[in-house]
């Protein structure tokens, strides 16, 4: 029984020793993913690309994603796709460039809704390489992953 305390308090210890920053920052959410990034091939002339991937929160919390960016592009919008009359569409950027990510639950960026977007991409886009991207949120550490470039379909 002796040693099952000795072994609880220095653990009860360093949590009171840690700011209530810190302590939050380990409660908080080391349980976010990117799953399935992807994009697009693109030709030479071709200089935005939209990059569709599931955000995955395991946490307890909600956390945002606030900003993305790429080496190979001069910038990464976050973006949805407005309609219009149902037919029409057009590529808009978020507003607040915030995409909510609530406790247990995944946000799909998919084709036809909320995306990333390349814009001024500084090279073609090509078959089966890899890209990389760097994923940043409100509260969470960011997660650096790599987006598969698959086929544009015909």
């Amino acid at each position: 029984m002796a040693k099952v305390v000795f072994r609880i308090i220095p653990l009860v210890f360093i949590m009171f020793a840690l700011d209530g920053a810190a302590v939050d920052k380990l409660l908080i959410n080391p349980y976010i993913s990117a799953k399935g990034v992807h994009t697009l091939t693109a030709p030479s002339w071709l200089k935005t690309r939209p990059i569709y991937l599931n955000l995955v929160n395991e946490g307890v919390k909600e956390d945002a994603l606030i900003a993305a960016e790429s080496d190979v592009a001069e910038k990464v919008l976050l973006q949805y796709t407005h309609a219009y009359d149902g037919e029409l569409k057009t590529l808009r950027p978020l507003q607040d460039q915030r995409i909510p990510l609530p406790p247990q639950a995944i946000v799909r960026l998919q084709k036809g809704g909320l995306h990333l977007m390349l814009i001024g991409l500084k090279r073609p886009l090509k078959l089966g390489r890899e890209i990389p991207l760097k994923l940043i949120f409100e509260k969470s550490d960011p997660i650096y992953t790599r987006v598969i470039i698959q086929k544009q379909p015909d």
